[in-house]
């Protein structure tokens, strides 16, 4: 293949002692419970008056994802989607119901 015969095969490396490090952190963060959430019929409740203020009426995968973000007290969640899913649709309603939940 042209490689020369010195260089190791497998051996190339993609990342770096600084990427691992942050990894390590974003995995502690998402182990992390904090004492903040958002009660379930708060968090009903807001998506319900945003919905009707905004005319947007989320899915089914949209209201799962606000109401895990909302009512879960660990410091990091991960929402994936792929594009065109609503994601920051979802966001919108996530940030009312977390304003409603600190009012």
């Amino acid at each position: 293949d042209g490689s020369s015969v010195f260089t190791q095969h497998g051996a190339e490396r993609y990342t770096s002692q600084a990427i691992l490090d942050a990894e390590a952190r974003l995995v502690t963060a998402a182990r992390f419970q904090t004492s903040v959430g958002v009660d379930g019929q708060t968090t009903d409740l807001a998506i319900a008056d945003h919905e009707q203020r905004t005319g947007v009426i989320l899915d089914p995968e949209q209201l799962a994802l606000v109401k895990t973000f909302a009512c879960d007290g660990r410091l990091l969640l991960a929402g994936i989607g792929p594009a065109g899913a609503g994601k920051p649709t979802a966001m919108k309603a996530l940030a009312k119901a977390i304003e409603a939940g600190v009012a």
